[in-house]
């Protein structure tokens, strides 16, 4: 299926690395961010299961380095409408999407922008607006919520219900809720509201100071009674000593009422489930009870099994693993989902310290240690790091432990909070290795490494949806921005399958940065008829939307034997021993192949006797345009003299009809899986791919690419070792196109340079071509023919070293 596209500006790989990069600058928190033509793609887009582009983009106007302004995105799928709130500009806004089935709309206008602050402060006695904090849409109420906090942060906040009428937004009513809402959403019924009430002690400790209780109400959406629920039954000692006992994260000498602060709400089914950040807890919720059923810990991260990076004085990624050093997972976002009659929790893994009160006072507060030595003493580094300061809280491992603040992934849970699955180390590698002169930068500066010492790339958002067969998570990065993809159709088999980013690095600020909420758009409710995501991006203010494609129907099966079309030997043809000229053990552990030629090589050095390494399709043709797949380029190594082999290989290619051959070259390091899990035997090899497989068999030593389109990519230095070791080639326009498929043609051009072999014409002396295997799709005058010739053809060495056709017994 083609995908509309702006053809002034489309960016491969959602990528603007080559762009300088610029000293920061203050930024006005009411002025507009720079925005580009740029519509930018999922920097896997070539090879993966779901492919991802940017397709429009809502600018606000006002963008704030600090964030607060396009937060949050809820959409109407019945009107085909978006509603997105700004903490700054203190509007609701409507935003129309139905244009978008007629074609890209990169720059589109709001309509119908309500100033909520004013109209609450009009209609709520002694309400004084400090924020707008979320904004949830329930079809079945055709209701719109908006969550608002007092400017005084002991005060209750309000939820305030709108109706979209006409295209306008019509205010309905309000009900006062707990302290500091952060986060509405409804129940699939639409008969309940929920906030998660905050109630943070924003100035601090002490005993003349409130702090006020962490809550959650629950809000009738036809009477408008709300029932607030708090954790003051979890005062009791013995209650709380339950909850430390099972990790819950609490201050000492604190009551659990006022020191659990929920902050995100998902529902399934009965149950609403309540992130309780600060504490590292999830809080469940019986809605048809009204009461908290539950808490549970939301679990650490092991970095003595899962590596990072913590130490930003190198100015680059080095992952290391430290005995005794644990992220506590703190999710902030949080996702429900119901598979195989199972539900499971998705958790954002952000992390959050507490800093309030003042020093003048006393008040002062935090739990945040920043040094070169972790509290333990265990750990040095040559930069400072933030680590959790546990010696005024309960609920962590005792001992000569340290912590870090998030787990830098996302978990996922069943709904006893047992855990599924977590991502690891997979967001600092991958962001790394599609961005790493922005490895770790922070959303309001582009310094590499920047927030290495402090959380990462800060998972913040989780959401959940379904494309085809497959489902999906989608989680937003709140540092480096972008919005990771994973397969979670298994749970338990989760696997990273794509990551775009549309920011504009050669800034600060540029385009969207720092994702905040997510809107997932299922294609029957898209005015496009394909999946979308909108994303909110707190800092520039705008909102990007990404349209979807992917499997519409489940993969067809591969055949029982051991056989791919195009890709056998053919079966009649006698064996015999052929010449590999190569180095064939290089070192690496990527997964990367090859390169697409536009024109008939030169002149081949060397004749070499082989087998067929290649034939064509059971209808006579060699389609030399069609991709090659990861696994036929493992089986065409395994042909070219690499053998095949055993030992362990990731899931999703155990029973595959080339598992023997991707054994071989994984286990040379030549190829590896993706860091999410699994290998993606059948996705397309890439150029970028390619040439990483290249560099690797040749040994050669990394060196720039100096292509129009490959600086900061993460293959560049690979690529820049096999052009130069003569195996790949550029573009006449200067382009490399890393992430574009490799071809049937392509490869095995690619690799006759690499064992300098191939077919001239006058090597035919004395050959009946009669007899040749050839393929009406590439006639005499393809760019690849003799080539092709060459691979599909075995043949041993004749006289004066002439062509001898191998002969059947």
């Amino acid at each position: 299926m083609n995908w509309k596209r702006n053809l002034m500006a489309l960016s491969l790989a959602g990528s603007l690395l080559a762009s300088p990069v610029m000293a920061p600058v203050a930024l006005a928190a009411d002025q507009a961010v720079e925005t580009t033509a740029t519509l930018y793609e999922g920097v896997a887009n070539k090879g993966a299961e779901l492919k991802i582009r940017q397709i429009g983009r809502y600018n606000s106007g006002v963008m704030d380095e600090d964030g607060g302004t396009t937060e949050i995105v809820a959409y109407n799928e019945d009107l085909k409408v978006a509603y997105v709130i700004n903490g700054k500009k203190q509007t609701l806004s409507r935003l129309p999407l139905g244009e978008l089935k007629d074609g890209i709309n990169l720059e589109m206008e709001a309509q119908s922008d309500i100033q909520v602050a004013t109209l609450i402060e009009d209609k709520a006695q002694g309400f004084v607006y400090g924020d707008m904090t979320s904004v949830a849409y329930s079809s079945k109420k055709g209701l719109i919520a908006v969550a608002l906090q007092d400017k005084d942060y002991s005060k209750p906040g309000y939820v305030a219900f709108f109706t979209d009428k006409e295209g306008k937004l019509v205010y309905q009513n309000m009900v006062k809720v707990g302290v500091q809402p952060d986060m509405v959403t409804f129940n699939a019924e639409g008969s309940l509201a929920l906030t998660a009430d905050e109630g943070e002690p924003r100035k601090g400790y002490g005993d003349k100071i409130v702090d006020p209780k962490g809550t959650i109400s629950l809000v009738n959406t036809e009477t408008m009674e709300v029932n607030t629920l708090d954790f003051t039954d979890y005062d009791e000692a013995e209650a709380r000593a339950g909850l430390v006992k099972d990790g819950v994260v609490l201050k000492k000498k604190t009551n659990p009422s006022v020191d659990l602060e929920p902050e995100y709400i998902t529902v399934s089914g009965n149950k609403a489930y309540v992130s309780l950040q600060e504490a590292n807890a999830i809080a469940v919720v019986d809605l048809d009870q009204g009461k908290i059923e539950k808490i549970f810990s939301g679990g650490l991260v092991d970095h003595g099994e899962v590596p990072v990076d913590i130490d930003k004085s190198d100015k680059t990624y080095a992952p290391k693993k430290y005995e005794g050093l644990y992220g506590i997972s703190m999710a902030d976002g949080i996702a429900s989902v119901e598979l195989d009659g199972e539900v499971y929790l998705l958790l954002a893994n952000e992390g959050d310290g507490r800093e309030w009160g003042d020093e003048e006072d006393g008040s002062e507060h935090s739990n945040e240690k920043k040094g070169k030595k972790s509290p333990s003493g265990n750990i040095t580094t040559e930069d400072k790091v933030t680590y959790f300061d546990s010696s005024d809280y309960e609920g962590l491992p005792e001992g000569e432990y340290d912590f870090l603040f998030g787990g830098r992934s996302f978990t996922i849970l069943n709904s006893n909070g047992t855990r599924v699955y977590n991502s690891g180390d997979d967001f600092e590698e991958l962001t790394n290795q599609y961005y790493p002169d922005y490895f770790n930068t922070s959303n309001d500066n582009v310094e590499r490494e920047d927030r290495s010492g402090k959380k990462g790339p800060e998972p913040e958002t989780v959401v959940v949806g379904t494309v085809g067969q497959k489902t999906y998570a989608f989680i937003t990065l709140e540092r480096i921005s972008g919005v990771m993809v994973y397969d979670i159709t298994d749970p338990s088999e989760a696997h990273f399958v794509n990551y775009i980013n549309s920011r504009d690095f050669s800034a600060d600020i540029k385009d969207d940065v720092s994702p905040e909420g997510l809107a997932f758009v299922a294609a029957e409710d898209s005015p496009t008829e394909r999946a979308l995501l909108l994303a909110a991006m707190e800092v520039s203010g705008t909102v990007a939307i990404y349209e979807m494609e992917g499997p519409e129907a489940p993969a067809p099966q591969e055949p029982e034997e051991p056989q791919e079309p195009g890709t056998t030997p053919a079966p009649e043809k006698p064996s015999f021993p052929w010449i590999p000229t190569g180095p064939i053990l290089p070192t690496g552990t990527e997964e990367e192949p090859v390169e697409k030629p536009e024109e008939p090589q030169e002149e081949t050095p060397a004749l070499t006797a082989h087998e067929a390494i290649m034939t064509g399709f059971p209808d006579g043709s060699f389609r030399p345009n069609d991709d090659v797949s990861r696994a036929q380029f493992a089986t065409l190594l395994t042909r070219m003299g690499l053998g095949s082999g055993a030992g362990s290989v990731p899931a999703d290619v155990q029973g595959h009809w080339a598992q023997e051959a991707i054994a071989a070259i994984f286990h040379k390091g030549l190829m590896s899986g993706y860091p999410g899990g699994g290998f993606n035997p059948d996705g397309a090899l890439t150029r970028g791919q390619a040439a990483t497989i290249l560099a690797r068999l040749i040994q050669g030593e990394e060196a720039p690419a100096n292509f129009t389109d490959t600086q900061g990519h993460w293959a560049n230095g690979y690529i820049g070792a096999a052009v130069a070791g003569g195996l790949l080639q550029g573009y006449p326009d200067g382009s490399f196109r890393p992430d574009e498929a490799l071809t049937r043609a392509e490869a095995l051009t690619i690799l006759a340079r690499w064992q300098e072999r191939s077919t001239r014409p006058q090597d035919l002396a004395g050959v009946d071509e009669a007899e040749l295997i050839t393929y009406p799709d590439v006639p005499k005058d393809h760019w690849a023919y003799w080539t092709i010739l060459d691979a599909t053809n075995p043949h041993l060495e004749g006289e004066g070293g002439l062509w001898q056709l191998a002969q059947e017994d």
